[in-house]
């Protein structure tokens, strides 16, 4: 099945790196967590701005997603492709806003939820454009004055939170690092509901010190249901200069073996632990503290050279 690929600014913190056009128009919330009953009627409300100089018309419309690929960026399903879930729930009292120059309005719809689902999590987006629905997907290009607002909508019943730890190792596989790695973390949603993870790794030296430590999932990014999400933790910027290498590697000193520990939490009350082991030296470091030596050597050597000589 063919896909509509959508550039979409969402403004969003949720599951996808910020994406930032100039739009004349903005939307409120861009991200919406509900939840209900099977049979029940969920309203709720969308806040429109017109921040251009005139009148304005903008539709809305609703599409489906899935998570493309382990970074959680979203593949957006066009409708006549997908008229099933979330998308096809809500019901807007208008598709069409008609709104002067610099004025905002609240948009309600209703989220009708059947009577015969499963419980758990279900998505889509809300979109607010200028450009048709139909237009934006017989052309399947980037269309920039849409914006997204997403949904998120739990159905309550029997939901199951579960996660599983696929992979937790540094980025290049090696064993022996100068500098603090970057490391990745690969977690698989076997539930049925949005989770949300959060946590930390932390390095601790030979003798158990802690020296340094990160969190993960600090943009509180989601992994949908039966899908795998790829975290990348960095504890220094990894395009540094070989004095800037010298600085981090001074506030993160270590020597030998260096243990990192992970610690994730996800739903109300479970965890996800685990260890890794490598060995750090950080021999720029070390090279230039040799050099200073050195010198400083070299100069006492000539000053004590002269000295003798001044006082013959």
């Amino acid at each position: 099945m063919k896909r509509l690929s959508i550039i979409l600014s969402f403004f969003l913190v949720c599951f996808f790196a910020d994406i930032n056009f100039a739009h004349a128009f903005s939307v409120n919330p861009t991200l919406i967590e509900l939840s209900g009953q099977r049979g029940e009627t969920v309203l709720s409300q969308l806040e429109i701005s017109n921040e251009s100089n005139q009148e304005e018309i903008y539709l809305l419309g609703s599409l489906n997603f899935v998570a493309q690929d382990e970074s959680g960026a979203p593949d957006f399903i066009p409708y006549k492709e997908d008229q099933s879930g979330l998308s096809n729930w809500i019901v807007f009292s208008t598709d069409t806003i008609f709104l002067p120059a610099h004025t905002t309005v609240q948009v309600p719809y209703s989220l009708v939820t059947p009577d015969d689902i499963p419980s758990g999590s279900y998505y889509c987006a809300i979109t607010v454009s200028q450009t048709p629905t139909e237009v934006v997907e017989s052309n399947g290009v980037a269309i920039q004055a849409t914006i997204a607002s997403l949904v998120f909508y739990t159905v309550e019943g029997d939901t199951l939170q579960k996660a599983e730890l696929l992979s937790f190792e540094t980025t290049d596989k090696s064993l022996f690092f100068s500098s603090l790695p970057g490391l990745f973390v690969r977690l698989q949603n076997q539930g049925n509901v949005v989770l949300i993870p959060e946590g930390q790794i932390k390095a601790r030296d030979i003798f158990g010190r802690i020296f340094a430590s990160v969190n993960i999932n600090e943009d509180f990014g989601r992994i949908l249901p039966l899908s795998t999400r790829k975290y990348q933790i960095f504890f220094i910027n990894e395009d540094q200069t070989f004095f800037q290498t010298i600085k981090s590697q001074l506030r993160h000193f270590a020597i030998g073996p260096v243990t990192f520990s992970l610690s994730l939490s996800y739903g109300s009350f479970d965890q996800i632990s685990d260890v890794m082991k490598i060995w750090y030296f950080p021999w720029q470091l070390f090279s230039f503290f040799l050099i200073v030596i050195v010198f400083i050597l070299l100069f006492w050597r000539i000053l004590s050279h002269f000295s003798k000589k001044r006082f013959r």
